[in-house]
């Protein structure tokens, strides 16, 4: 059930429709935003994407509303910049995707851009081949298990 749970709150947090990567802009408050995009929609597309600011702030867009969530640890930030501003980008594109786009089948891409002091990298998931070990996406990973949404509360909480 818990990984069920799991599941569900990773899909609320980046599931959204038809939309794009934000501008490409650097000094914007943000550290890492999370986007889904694609489906097919028979009217206008659902917009979700999840935020995480360089103050900690976690911030869900849903349908074009903002909804603040609570605030990661200092620890949990701090290692997150500290990710975010080391990872090999450039390495990280180098593992090319080759199957099938989900959105081919009416499901979803996934769409990461990190804020860096060097500039707004992007990881588009039908591109590259994201791989959930790299310590970048395993602490993201982990920090989706962490601050786990509660629809009861309608926030992420921190178990």
């Amino acid at each position: 059930m818990k990984k069920v749970l799991f599941l569900f709150g990773v899909a609320f947090l980046l599931i959204m429709g038809c939309t794009q990567i934000p501008p490409e802009k650097v000094d914007n408050g943000e550290l890492l935003s999370i986007e889904l995009s694609g489906g097919k929609c028979s009217g206008p597309c659902l917009s979700r994407n999840l935020n995480i600011s360089n103050s900690g702030a976690v911030v869900e867009n849903y349908n074009y509303t903002d909804y603040k969530h609570g605030i990661l640890s200092k620890e949990d930030l701090d290692a997150l910049t500290a990710l975010v501003e080391t990872t090999d980008y450039d390495g990280l594109r180098e593992k090319k995707f080759t199957g099938d786009c989900p959105t081919a089948s009416d499901g979803l891409k996934r769409a990461y851009s990190f804020y860096t002091s060097k500039g707004v990298q992007k990881i588009d998931g039908c591109e590259t081949k994201v791989d959930s070990n790299d310590p970048l996406f395993k602490f993201i990973n982990d920090l989706l298990k962490k601050y786990t949404y509660d629809w009861r509360t309608k926030s992420f909480v921190s178990n």
